[in-house]
């Protein structure tokens, strides 16, 4: 019963952020730097219709180029609020210090940085509001009774979802199957728009590195928490993951100053929790930082706390310039990115864990230890390529694979015009079986005239892209590329 009291006499220091104050905290700094920042709303809260708001930081935030993509997430359980602060506290550093701080600017100009502040807003509300300062769920309706009950402290928590229980990875054995529990599931895997805003922008971006931040109530504070063993096995990726959990961890120091955090890694089966989802779906490498030594800290405290776990992102963002190999997949015959398998022969052994190039623009990042490696590039409707590379000590190596259409097994030779709409070029494309294969491109015009005609002879078996000057007046013409029997006509608009 004491301790019970003493949960609902706690007081939210006036130092942290309410949800409101967050929201116009973003809405006044954001515009100021519209080049290198933007924010965007994920998905709304089902009970108080809050924000998810993802803001996005890099050199050209309204483009999504290929560059290391990071996320850091603040605030999965509601009491948990110093995650926010963190998050708060590196979008005004990034922003104001960029072009100013070298290391600032790098880091912006490098990679693209996406940090959701407030995962859980309605939880925050319940936290800040001091409704319960222990609460950790969300405000999910379970009995459908039109009231929020919270029943703070006591045994029998109420409504709410504890979101990182309800990721889907082994969701069926994770938590608490009981609405009541403080660690309750989800009635299923996603069912709560909070955590498929995280599944729908995973999907999207397909992050390098994962930052999730959190504060212990129970259990050990000022820890990394990091995936996985399952007894003597470790996961395929854990040389990498390993070396930047303990450098991460080595760059935060202790609230009292007698040393650096822990870094621990944690059990393969543990369901419901987004490291080990993010980890298994993309083969991102994340970490779970427990915050501090205590969930709620004094305001005095806050300002040292944040700035040691800045100095950890930091250190994340520089991880993404050395020992990294990038890989971006398009297809042969347009050049369109291709949402590929990016397979590391020496190191992928567990099928289940997934590294997928970017539907978007083809790419993907891996970190690695210099050395020697065979990629293994792999998509349904392609033929397999593979790979052999050395990654070198301090690189930051670019492979680009073309993968080609299995179609060009159906005709002996295959021609495509790949530009309908044109400027000053077209580009052609075709393919060779034979040695003697013959390649004859020309354009007419609607009359039937002849403006311009080409031939390739002598070229090896294999596959070819051509871009062809044209500088015809604006209008409609025939293009015809022929290989050998083979002939591809396609009408070509000019437009100047």
């Amino acid at each position: 019963m004491n301790i019970i009291l003493f949960f609902t006499l706690l007081i939210i220091p006036p130092e942290y952020h309410t949800f409101e104050e967050t929201k116009h905290f973003l809405d006044s700094i954001i515009p100021l730097y519209p080049e290198i920042c933007k924010m965007e709303t994920l998905n709304f809260t089902e009970i108080d219709s809050n924000p998810i708001l993802l803001v996005k930081i890099s050199d050209n935030a309204g483009f999504n180029e290929a560059e290391p993509p990071v996320l850091l997430i603040g605030v999965h359980h509601a009491e948990e609020i110093l995650g926010l602060e963190i998050c708060l506290e590196l979008i005004k550093n990034l922003l104001t210090e960029y072009g100013s701080i070298l290391e600032i600017t790098q880091s912006v100009n490098e990679n693209e940085i996406y940090i959701i502040p407030c995962l859980n807003p309605d939880g925050h509300g319940v936290v800040t509001s001091k409704l319960c300062e222990v609460w950790r769920k969300n405000k999910r309706d379970n009995n459908e009774n039109g009231i929020f009950d919270y029943n703070c402290g006591f045994e029998g928590w109420g409504d709410g979802v504890d979101l990182n229980r309800n990721y889907d990875y082994r969701w069926q054995y994770a938590g608490s199957p009981y609405d009541t529990s403080e660690y309750y599931r989800g009635p299923y895997a996603f069912s709560e728009p909070e955590t498929r805003s995280v599944r729908d922008l995973c999907k999207r971006e397909n992050f390098v590195m994962a930052i999730s931040y959190h504060s212990a109530r129970t259990g050990m504070g000022e820890v990394i928490y990091y995936p996985w063993r399952d007894g003597a096995l470790l996961c395929p990726d854990f040389l990498f993951i390993n070396e930047v959990a303990e450098s991460l961890a080595w760059n935060i120091m202790r609230d009292d100053s007698s040393g650096p955090y822990i870094a621990m890694v944690t059990n393969r089966w543990t369901g419901g929790y987004f490291r080990n989802w993010i980890y298994t779906n993309y083969g991102t490498l994340p970490f779970l930082i427990e915050v501090s030594d205590t969930t709620i800290p004094p305001g005095y405290r806050i300002n040292g706390i944040v700035k040691e776990n800045l100095d950890g992102v930091y250190y994340i963002l520089r991880r993404t310039s050395y020992n990294i190999l990038k890989v971006v997949v398009r297809d042969s015959v347009t050049g369109t990115p291709v949402s590929a398998w990016v397979r590391i022969i020496e190191h992928d052994t567990i099928p289940e864990i997934k590294h997928i190039s970017n539907p978007d623009n083809g790419d993907i990042f891996r970190i690695l230890h210099p050395g020697d490696y065979t990629l293994e590039v792999t998509k349904t409707g392609y033929k397999q390529k593979v790979v052999p590379f050395t990654l070198n000590e301090r690189e930051k190596k670019e492979i680009y694979v073309n993968l080609c259409p299995f179609v060009y097994d159906t005709f002996p030779e295959i021609a495509y015009i790949l530009d309908n709409i044109a400027h000053n070029k077209i580009t052609i494309a075709f393919w060779v079986r034979q040695n003697s294969a013959i390649i004859k491109f020309s354009i007419t015009d609607i009359t039937g005239r002849k403006i311009k005609h080409i031939e390739y002879k002598n070229n090896p078996p294999g596959f070819y892209r051509k871009e062809i000057n044209f500088e015809s007046p604006a209008g409609v013409y025939l293009a015809t590329v022929k290989v050998d029997k083979y002939r591809k006509k396609s009408k070509v608009i000019v437009v100047k």
